[in-house]
């Protein structure tokens, strides 16, 4: 049986080493063994639709390399290639930073786009294009240099007021057309030159980066009014809680002014969160932040007026509402003593003290307008000689509301980030802004 056996066994090897070669003919000696070679990746265009601007959106390259080599992408404009600055490459119409084979894009223009992308893999590349379409947006976004400030011309700097101030000198004043074209382009380039800065601005999209567009938070504008149908803040609008404090009239939710001159608290709740791509305007610092306005200047109010501008019981706010600010861009600056007691910095006090469940909702209060003076009280700072002397002679403090710790005082900047010629100056300004 042991015989058997080992007969079998060496069989078994005897084929084996037939099958691998040994002992084989010098034609099968000479072959040789296939040479596996590198080959080059693959990449595919890329389409991202529906994103909105100023918020990122992330995708995925469509590119892989089937000998598992390392990807590396690079990237151009027009022919130019674009390298990035901090791990941020900066087209003209966006931002984009990649992770991996993933990229997250930020549209800046709001405009459709495409980028050209290509792919290397140990040497060997290949090419397709990132197409960026359908962009929700605001069609005045890119005039809002407060938000984002690309160094763009805007409205005072733009063509067309150039081209209708030419057309003002000649018809009006007597100039050639190529006088007032040589006057006009030698002070617009002065003004191009020194006011139109890029990055100076509020810094928005950083923020929009984070997710933080105001959503879920309440911004009460306590104005001149608020009209609470306007098409773009009646989204942001909370229905039924705005206050009309005029002490006749018969609908006290709504505080929509009837001066036909326009409404500031209008432009003031447009400035904080007019609502964002929706097609219509600009957009808000905040642009889902709910609103409630109240008309608190002007006219004859009701009793309880101090009360409701600072959510007292009655005005409709809770101690729970999540409530970011009440926003008081109006002041005084009547340069003499106020009389001011206790009781008014009590009242003051209250939204600090006890809303949003004891956290404290914010005070947000304009210094003033009057760095130069206030035309309704006369020339005392020219008189003074302080405007010759680029000084002031008024200050915010004037007005005993900005002397306690319970009202935030803000400043103006301009859009070169230096002191604006009106915002009123005071030691007590926690910050400022455009």
């Amino acid at each position: 049986m042991k015989s058997n056996i080992f007969k079998l066994s060496a069989l078994s090897a005897a084929i084996v080493i037939s099958l691998s070669g040994c002992g084989g003919s010098d034609s099968d000696n000479n072959s040789k063994v296939p040479v596996v070679t590198d080959v080059a990746p693959k990449a595919s265009d890329v389409v991202v639709t529906d994103l909105k601007q100023w918020l990122p959106m992330t995708a995925d390259f469509k590119a892989s390399d089937n000998d598992g080599d390392a990807l590396v992408f690079s990237f151009t404009e027009n022919g130019q290639e674009i390298t990035a600055q901090n791990g941020v490459l900066e087209f003209s119409h966006g931002i984009l930073t990649v992770e991996g084979t993933s990229f997250t894009y930020v549209s800046v223009s709001g405009e459709d786009a495409t980028i050209d992308y290509t792919v290397t893999a140990n040497g060997k590349t290949a090419s397709a294009k990132i197409n960026i379409s359908g962009v929700v947006g605001d069609p005045l976004a890119k005039h809002q240099w407060h938000l984002n400030n690309t160094g763009q011309k805007a409205y005072s700097l733009s063509d067309e007021a150039k081209q209708g101030l030419i057309d003002l000198f000649v018809s009006r004043f007597g100039f050639t057309e190529e006088n007032a074209k040589a006057k006009f382009d030698a002070d617009f380039a002065e003004s191009e030159a020194k006011e139109l800065v890029a990055g100076e601005d509020m810094n928005v999209l950083s923020a929009y980066a984070q997710g933080i567009t105001g959503e879920g938070v309440t911004a009460v504008v306590i104005d001149s009014g608020m009209e609470i149908r306007h098409e773009d803040l009646i989204d942001n609008v909370l229905p039924n809680r705005s206050l009309n404090l005029d002490a006749t009239v018969l609908d006290r939710t709504d505080p929509t002014s009837t001066a036909n001159s326009g409404d500031h608290g209008t432009s003031v709740a447009g400035l904080i969160a007019a609502k964002g791509w929706n097609g219509k305007g600009g957009r808000g610092v905040a642009p889902d932040t709910g609103l409630v306005g109240m008309n608190y200047l002007g006219g004859d109010k009701i009793p309880q007026t101090e009360l409701m501008i600072h959510g007292f019981p009655g005005s409709g706010i809770s101690t729970t509402e999540n409530i970011s600010a009440f926003n008081r861009s109006y002041g005084i600056t009547f340069p003499a003593f106020i009389a001011y007691s206790e009781l008014d910095e009590t009242i003051e006090s209250y939204p600090n003290l006890y809303l949003r469940d004891g956290k404290g909702a914010l005070n947000i209060k304009s210094s003033g307008n009057a760095f130069n003076g206030d035309e309704n009280e006369g020339p005392l700072c020219a008189d003074k000689g302080a405007n010759e002397l680029g000084l002031t002679c008024y200050n915010g403090a004037f007005e005993p509301s900005q002397s306690h710790s319970y009202y935030l005082s803000v400043a103006a900047v301009n859009a070169i980030a230096t002191h604006t010629s009106s915002s009123t100056a005071a030691a007590h300004s926690m910050s400022s802004a455009p």
